[in-house]
């Protein structure tokens, strides 16, 4: 039996209550809300449960990165902080001689995002992949999703790069 219309398949999904966001028992700051698969009838509210359908974040917290572009991403807390690190290791990491030294730089910031706490995450903006998800995710901020380590790594070097020839020419290297 399948619902046709955003409102019943919300219904279905979330049970005989409509989702309203700021509602007692809707998600709030730093938790996640599943896609759940065909029949299965266990919560589909959850604190940062591992789900073979993918995560769908609805709101995340201050410690987690913010992959994109704009004012509002700059200004989430946990990416001003990432930046204050990228700032401090940014040196270390142009002047490194070899590509060890420079993935051992990474993994330092790697590290300290994930233990903060509650650890941080790389997020990226989901796609929308259904009308329930579209309807559920009653949001300015929509979903994000985090991505894998390796995405991760390749957002921490790329920071680390930025100003790197004008930075090197200055130091007498490159």
């Amino acid at each position: 039996q399948q619902e046709t219309t955003n409102s019943s398949l919300t219904m279905k999904l979330l049970g005989s209550q409509p989702f309203s966001p700021g509602a007692a028992g809707s998600p709030r700051r730093g938790q996640s809300v599943h896609t759940m698969p065909p029949g299965f009838a266990g919560p589909l509210i959850g604190q940062f449960l591992s789900h073979p359908s993918g995560e769908r974040i609805l709101a995340p917290h201050t410690n987690d990165i913010l992959c994109g572009r704009g004012g509002s991403i700059n200004a989430h807390p946990g990416n001003r902080v990432f930046r204050s690190w990228i700032q401090d290791y940014k040196s270390t990491y142009n002047l490194a001689s070899t590509k060890a030294e420079k993935s051992r730089v990474v993994n330092i910031i790697l590290d300290k995002v994930r233990k903060l706490s509650p650890s941080g995450r790389f997020l990226q903006k989901a796609s929308t992949n259904s009308s329930a998800e579209l309807c559920m995710a009653n949001s300015d901020d929509g979903w994000w999703e985090e991505i894998d380590e390796v995405k991760a790594m390749a957002k921490i070097s790329q920071a680390l790069r930025e100003g790197a020839p004008a930075f090197r020419a200055a130091h007498g290297k490159g």
